[in-house]
């Protein structure tokens, strides 16, 4: 597997990695320019992300923004809805809050800060990246 992790605050970003490399391969963006290249590459190179750990505000570009242009660039690769990359979001939010940006902002799923590796393994597993 493969992930990319795209979370400006370092320890919350060392949480996902610590996380998701003992599922597989972690790439890691620091802003909004570098998550849509990363994903550019790994659709060109073949080598996808089976997910990616994104905070709603990323330097240079915020969430909702970053996520279009993946949507984007899964469409016109002539990629349908079931094969869309689990884009999964992580911010400071009450829940309410976070289930507001996950509708409007397309996410797959969100989880709210402070992450914890409970938190994440739950998410993937109720996605089914991991069983």
């Amino acid at each position: 597997m493969k992930f990319l992790i795209a979370e400006g605050d370092l320890c919350q970003r060392e949480v996902i990695e610590k996380t998701v490399e003992n599922f597989g391969e972690c790439c890691v963006a620091e802003t909004g320019a570098q998550v849509v290249d990363a994903f550019v590459d790994s659709l060109k190179s073949n080598d996808v992300f089976d997910a990616v750990f994104m905070s709603a505000n990323m330097p240079g570009m915020d969430g909702q923004c970053i996520l279009r242009k993946i949507r984007e660039i899964e469409k016109d690769e002539g990629l349908g809805f079931s094969q869309e990359t689990p884009v999964i979001i992580t911010e400071v939010l009450s829940e309410e809050q976070a289930l507001e940006a996950y509708l409007r902002g397309n996410f797959t799923s969100y989880i709210i800060k402070p992450l914890t590796t409970d938190k994440i393994i739950a998410e993937m597993t109720m996605l089914g990246l991991i069983v």
